[in-house]
């Protein structure tokens, strides 16, 4: 499992971190965890059991991490669930069977 590491430079994630984040192969509900207090001054990140919102508020900061989170590719092709215009995201975290 990967170790996520996330640092800001000031308010912002620093490109190691979202490179980070672009790489993670590990535990995706422990992704999104790591990553909620990264939406939370300027957008927001909710979630119940497997179902994570996120909306980015149009903070650059924000949209940095959803365009890392695309670039996980394996992430986005099994988590994402839906999105719509203004930066309000949906995601399935599916628990791996044993």
């Amino acid at each position: 499992m990967s170790k996520l590491i996330i640092e800001l430079d000031g308010e912002y994630p620093t490109d190691e971190s979202l490179g980070n984040i672009v790489g993670y192969k590990g535990d995706y509900t422990t992704l999104m965890s790591e990553i909620a207090f990264l939406f939370g001054t300027y957008g927001r990140c909710e979630f119940d059991g497997n179902h994570w919102i996120i909306a980015t508020g149009g903070w650059s900061g924000c949209e940095d991490v959803i365009s890392a989170l695309k670039a996980n590719t394996i992430f986005w092709m099994t988590c994402w669930y839906m999105s719509k215009r203004g930066g309000y995201y949906e995601f399935e975290i599916k628990e791996k069977k044993p």
